[in-house]
């Protein structure tokens, strides 16, 4: 059995959310914002981000204890640091230092975690809630190495707009 075998469908997603009462939610957008992946559909919405008390959210645990918990340290290290990127390549990553980001893009798609994989399995894209845990990782580790990375990632970000507009280019 694959990831995309026990991944939601649209159809499945939206009968699990109306059971749960949550008939507001937008299935499809849940569904490609996921992967599909089942816990991530049914928990988005209880990560209310103004809930003052959500360090102690049961998506959170389970993300420390079971996800991020479970990386060797190199690679909670590698997603910590990245995180600030809606969408992480090889080549986003390497702007953060890490000349073997490509290698560990492919072990973290060998490993079967809740990532939305894109053009062709070279970028990955977190679930938002998962994103946000992983930005409240970096935020812990105090104020320089969070406004490094963000002050990359803005970096990074003017380059790419650059390189759209001479070249045409959207992917990098």
């Amino acid at each position: 059995i694959d990831d995309a075998t026990l991944a939601f469908t649209v159809e499945e997603a939206a009968q699990a959310l109306a059971r749960s009462g949550r008939t507001d939610a937008d299935a499809p957008e849940l569904v490609e914002s996921t992967g599909g992946w089942v816990a991530g559909v049914l928990f988005d919405r209880l990560d209310d981000r103004t809930d003052p008390t959500r360090r102690a959210h049961p998506l959170r645990e389970y993300l420390a204890a079971n996800v991020i918990g479970r990386l060797p340290d190199d690679l909670q290290e590698f997603v910590v640091t990245t995180s600030v990127l809606g969408q992480v390549s090889a080549t986003r990553a390497s702007v953060f230092g890490y000349a073997d980001a490509g290698t560990r893009l492919a072990t973290l798609r060998s490993l079967h975690l809740p990532i939305v994989w894109k053009f062709g399995g070279e970028t990955m894209m977190w679930h938002t809630a998962i994103r946000d845990y992983l930005l409240e990782r970096l935020a812990e580790r105090g104020v320089q190495r969070p406004v490094e990375a963000h002050d990359l990632a803005r970096r990074l970000h003017l380059r790419t707009e650059v390189g759209i507009h001479e070249i045409g280019r959207a992917h990098v």
